[in-house]
């Protein structure tokens, strides 16, 4: 079976090295606006009103999306076209325009996004681990992945990762490469890392039997048994279409493995899933955990969301706990494991 292009191919969201911009806008008054904004950084080229060119260099990527999401609104951007080339042609044929043309809001999210698409391509991207442990020796039980990256001696976290990885389109690859990324890093520790949930995000999978293929054949490869890895399914509350969820559990339940739903308690949505997806395990929302010892409202919620969970022999796991009153709160409540700072951060292994 072959892959899937568009969640294992990085090529196409490189910009190699310096490109020349022709911009189209839709209007006089967007015009105005990005000539304005834009002759006092860069040198313009004003073919025709409504019709601006400059050459970019990389080193410029993130200044240009920074000024152009400043001075257009996200319609604008939207309305906006882009010929972008990696020569400076002040004449092309009409296919050789219709293939180089995106948006401009497209072309910006590329461009600022071009220090992830650098990580991705040369594998940069690190995988972080916080232990599970069982609510009643709090041994440790499993170990949930968690994507980060390393830029100017910073570490950049998850969520803007993927907040980058969204706005430039670039979620398929992303998710696929943090799913194997996760699965061979703690294959060279499986002694340490006997469980592990990873994460993946159900609108970055298409088609289970292309996208996820990779995933199961890295799972082999590091020699897990598939009873071994929970994949948790995150963001579940923005997927529309509810039959495309339950086909990727299917895919993944069909050979052996187990599915988490994250966030539970969250919203409505994620309450509505649990009886069309029937997961193996719920966690409860970190929202729902923290200062729950003061809040009579949330140790009602966690109350009956466990005897729901119960009633459908589901595991729970409550995630977020960070201080010893919540703890203390949370022991009176049938809850299979815990997770939170106060067990244990994040941290490579």
């Amino acid at each position: 079976m072959s892959g899937c292009s568009r969640c294992e191919s990085i090529d196409s969201y490189v910009l190699q090295g310096k490109v020349f911009l022709h911009i189209i806008t839709p209007t006089g008054h967007t015009f105005s606006k990005l000539k304005s904004g834009l002759e006092a950084e860069f040198n313009l080229g004003t073919v025709d009103r409504g019709y601006l060119y400059l050459d970019l260099p990389p080193e410029q990527f993130d200044n240009f999306a920074t000024l152009v999401k400043g001075l257009l609104s996200q319609q604008e951007l939207n309305d906006s076209s882009v010929i972008m080339l990696y020569d400076n042609q002040t004449s092309i044929s009409p296919a050789q325009a219709l293939k180089a043309t995106r948006t401009l809001a497209s072309f910006v999210n590329m461009a600022s996004a071009q220090w992830l698409v650098h990580m991705l391509d040369q594998n940069l991207l690190t995988i972080w681990f916080q232990p599970i442990v069982s609510s009643v020796t709090h041994e440790i039980y499993a170990h949930e992945c968690l994507l980060r990256a390393e830029q100017h001696g910073k570490t950049i976290g998850a969520q803007a990762i993927l907040s980058a990885a969204k706005e430039a389109d670039m979620l398929f690859i992303l998710d696929r490469h943090a799913r194997i990324n996760a699965i061979n890093t703690a294959s060279n520790h499986k002694k340490k890392l006997e469980r592990l949930f990873i994460n993946f995000n159900p609108t970055s999978i298409y088609d289970p039997q292309f996208c996820l293929r990779t995933t199961d054949e890295a799972v082999k490869k590091a020699q897990y048994e598939p009873e071994q890895i929970v994949f948790e399914i995150t963001e579940s509350g923005l997927v529309d279409d509810r039959e495309h969820l339950v086909r990727i559990t299917q895919f993944y339940r069909e050979r052996g493995y187990r599915i988490a739903l994250d966030d539970l308690g969250s919203g409505y949505s994620s309450l509505n899933m649990l009886h069309e997806l029937n997961p193996d395990l719920v966690k409860l929302d970190m929202d729902l955990i923290r200062d729950i010892h003061n809040s009579p409202v949330k140790q009602i919620m966690v109350e009956k969301i466990i005897e729901i969970a119960q009633q459908m022999s589901i595991k729970t796991v409550a995630e977020g706990i960070e201080t010893k009153e919540e703890l203390e709160c949370l022991k009176h409540y049938p809850i299979d494991y815990y997770q939170g700072y106060y067990f244990g951060k994040p941290a490579p292994i």
